[in-house]
Order: C-alpha cells, then structure tokens, then sequence
C-alpha cells in the first residue's frame, strides 16, 4: 500500500509521520518534497543560465516502485509531499489500484474545494490535534486493507 500525505511540509507533519510509523512497524517513509526540485547547471563554457527542475514527477514514480517492492515483503510505504498535480495523482491510481492512499492534511483554505475529491481524506489541522489525525489515518489504512 502507498499512503500519500499531502500538505506543506512542517513539524507537525514530521510529528505526524514519525507517530504513524511508531504505531505501523510495517510501513517505511519517504520525503518526496525534501527531494522535488533540483538544479541543473550547465558545464564550464556554456553559456545558459541555470534551470530549476520539478523532480516530484521522478519522486513520485520512485514511491510506486518502493511501494510494489516493499509489498512483496508485505511492507508499505508513506510519503510526504508538498503537492501532488492531478495527472500526477491518476499517474499513482493506475500505477498502484485501490493500493493508493492519499490524504491531504493542512489548513482548510490551502485546498481548493475542486481538489478536495482527489483524497480519501482531508485533515484540517488547525482543528484537528496530532492524536485526532493518527486516528483518522488509523482508520484510513486499516479500511483500505480489509
């Protein structure tokens, strides 16, 4: 299974991801949004400028591979993201099938209501505690597992 947590990275999620995982010996992490840009810089002597690159694609397709690996092993896999774009996101449901969590926790306002559809769940956390929001990712995956 994939769990995705969408939502601005900060140390309340980090909170969040390291309590899921104390709670779910079998999952593994990882951080899709610490690694979704990169630079490439061109080599000596050339004249262009350097480019931003959007790697969350390449992230992205990385965390099915983990995730379909770590399922032979009867592993499964969170990662965090930032965002996640709409073709990126049925890119994931194809890849993973009903294996595809995803949950957005944030401000309510950081969501627009067109793209709140696109999850399983949604956490508005600045109503909801750390211990509420385990709760509903509890049951989140424990649902999707029966």
């Amino acid at each position: 299974m994939l769990l995705v947590i969408v939502g601005p990275q900060s140390i309340g999620k980090d909170a969040l991801i390291t309590e899921f995982l104390n709670r779910h010996p079998a999952w593994r992490y990882m951080a899709v949004e610490e690694s979704a840009t990169a630079e490439f810089v061109p080599e000596d002597g050339e004249e262009e400028s350097s480019i931003d690159l959007d790697m969350t694609e390449f992230y992205v397709n990385i965390a099915c591979q983990c995730a379909q690996e770590l399922r032979k092993e009867d592993l499964h896999l969170v990662a965090s993201c930032a965002r996640i774009p709409l073709p990126l996101q049925q890119f994931i449901r194809e890849e993973m099938g009903p294996e595809f969590v995803a949950a957005h926790i944030g401000h309510e306002e950081e969501l627009p209501q067109s793209e709140r559809s696109l999850y399983h769940c949604t956490v508005n956390s600045s109503t909801k505690t750390l211990k509420e929001t385990l709760t509903i990712l509890d049951r989140l995956v424990g649902r999707k597992r029966r």
